[in-house]
């Protein structure tokens, strides 16, 4: 859970981090590349960082499920 905690809270952080640099400070025409290289970095991280939690979410959610009894011969 304290995993999961983290990757959410690194998540959420760097996503506003990056939304407010992109939507509050201004910069000069010429500087919109660097704009596009951050929407970039930021599509890239939300995919690991989404895969990562998903991951780790099901794999909790899969080892509350109660096993199958084998079958008796």
């Amino acid at each position: 859970m304290i995993v999961a905690i983290g990757l959410t809270a690194s998540f959420v952080g760097s996503v506003f981090t990056i939304l407010y640099g992109l939507l509050f400070v201004s910069q000069p025409a010429s500087m919109a590349e660097l704009d596009a290289a951050q929407i970039n970095i930021l599509s890239s991280m939300l995919l690991t960082l989404s895969g990562g939690l998903i991951g780790l979410l099901a794999g909790n959610g899969l080892k509350d499920k109660p096993k199958d009894k084998e079958p008796q011969e």
